[in-house]
Parts: C-alpha cells; structure tokens; sequence
C-alpha cells in the first residue's frame, strides 16, 4: 500500500508539472487540418478544440491567424496535435502541446465516445480528453532569463577589485594599439582607438528566381541553377511555415504561393518566391 501510494504521488505529480509548462506559452496554436482528418475542419474538430481551449483560459488562435508577435517569435506558442485512435465501434482521440522545437510538453488522457454520430462524437472525445486539464488555472508567465547576483559585504573591496580590473584592461588595451596615451606632467589623456560598432544595417537579400528544393533532416534547403545553396529552411509544428536560418524570416505558403516574409527597419515586408519542391 506504501508504494502504490507514492505511485500515485509521483504520478499526479508529473501531471501537475506538465500543466505548468504550459503557461510558459501565451498562444495555444490549433490547425484547421488535423493531420488524421482529410478535409478542413472535419466533424468540427478544430472549432471544438478551440472553444473548449479559450473556455479554459488558454489564449487560442488557428493556424493561419496568428498574432504579430506570434508570426516574429514562433517560440511563444504551443502546437496542438491530435492522436487520432478512432475504430469503427468507438471514438478516441487525445491531445498533444508541442513547442516550437518539436518537444512534447504536454499530453491529455485518451477521450473516448461510444456516440454514432462523427460530429457528436469527435466533439465528446475532445471534451473528455481535455477534462484533463479541469483544476488546472492557466496564466502566461513569460520567460525571463535569470543572471546570478553577486553580493558582498566589503564595499570597499568591491571598488578595489573593479579599479585593478580597469587598470589592467586600459593596459591591454594600450598593449594592443587600441589606446592613444600621453602621460607627461603637463597633460595627461587617453584617447580610445579601439573599434566603433557600426550603425550601418546590413540589407535584407530576398531571393530571386526559381528555387529548388533539396530536402534535408531540418527540412529543406534551396538551391538556384548554379547549384549555390540560397537559404535553409527549418522545419516548424506548423504545416507548410519554415524559420529561415540566419535571418529574422520565415516563408510560409498562402494563396498556393510561397511567400517569404521578413523584418526591416521596424516593419514587415512580404514577397512571393517561387520554389519548386
């Protein structure tokens, strides 16, 4: 009895665990095409989770309609994915949260419906999948990266120790060419020559031409004519959306075409490439 009961505890609270990664993320990222179905939509499943998401709290959004913040930073959002178990004499589906790194973070139980109709099926399914989460009170909590705190009690060894640090660096400085020093009685001055970051920005390159794709294990990378390789694209929890890499970009697909989207200067601008896969 002992060690069922710690069972249950180490169990329980595994669940907990998991429910509090989630309000790591401010968006819940629903498709309106589950991977299982072959129509958008299908027997209402997207609507269904949806609703029942946003009546938990969870801030919803579908597929094709995420915020500003969530299109420039794809890692505030969870993906939501549906293992679809579904026979002919009954209805089972359960829900997966994946983030922007294909991780799991969360995972409901298994809802199942002896209900005949689809619709009224699948919609019960979904609700006693996500009867999981009952108790859990969502809040997004953002990220924030924590720096360790230096503390000391010997102010003046503290300044101490910063004087020599400075000493030492100028002296390094001077050693490598990146300060002009004049040291006599009459003037004393330093000038600093080390190098000045640069204001200028360096320019977005939008691809032009036709693109091929190669596939690769992050996704794709496409290639001009020459063959030269243009740009590699990571693949992303959400269909037919990649992370350009080395760029604050991504292309997506919309109105069946490719579409490669990018910041400058404070603002979006969009282009439509072509590509061929």
């Amino acid at each position: 009895m002992k060690y069922l009961l710690l069972a249950f505890f180490g169990i329980f609270s595994f669940i907990g665990f998991s429910q509090a990664e989630l309000n790591n993320y401010k968006y819940v990222i629903v498709p309106k095409h589950f991977d299982d179905f072959k129509k958008t939509n299908q027997y209402n499943t997207s609507t269904k989770v949806k609703h029942l998401l946003s009546q938990k709290g969870f801030h919803a959004v579908y597929d094709d309609a995420l915020p500003e913040d969530l299109v420039k930073n794809r890692c505030l959002g969870v993906a939501v994915k549906m293992d679809n178990k579904s026979s002919m004499f009954s209805t089972k589906v359960g829900l997966k949260f994946i983030d922007c790194f294909s991780k799991t973070v969360y995972t409901t139980q298994e809802g199942k419906s002896k209900i005949k109709e689809y619709n009224e099926a699948y919609g019960d399914a979904i609700k006693k999948a996500l009867s999981s989460l009952n108790g859990f009170t969502y809040e997004y909590t953002a990220k924030v990266d924590e720096k360790p705190i230096a503390i000391s009690f010997k102010n003046d060894v503290k300044e101490l120790d910063k004087t020599k640090e400075e000493v030492q660096e100028k002296a390094e400085m001077k050693k490598e060419g990146h300060i002009e020093q004049v040291a006599t009685k009459e003037n004393q001055s330093f000038k600093d020559l080390s190098p000045k970051p640069s204001n200028i920005k360096k320019a977005v390159v939008v691809p032009t031409g036709i693109l091929y794709s190669q596939e690769m294990p992050y996704g794709y990378q496409l290639v001009d004519s020459t063959p030269k390789v243009v740009m590699k694209l990571y693949k992303t929890t959400i269909d037919n959306v990649f992370m350009v890499q080395g760029s604050n970009a991504i292309v997506h697909k919309k109105d069946e075409q490719w579409v490669y989207e990018y910041e400058t200067d404070g603002k979006t601008e969009t282009k439509v490439i072509l590509i061929k896969f």
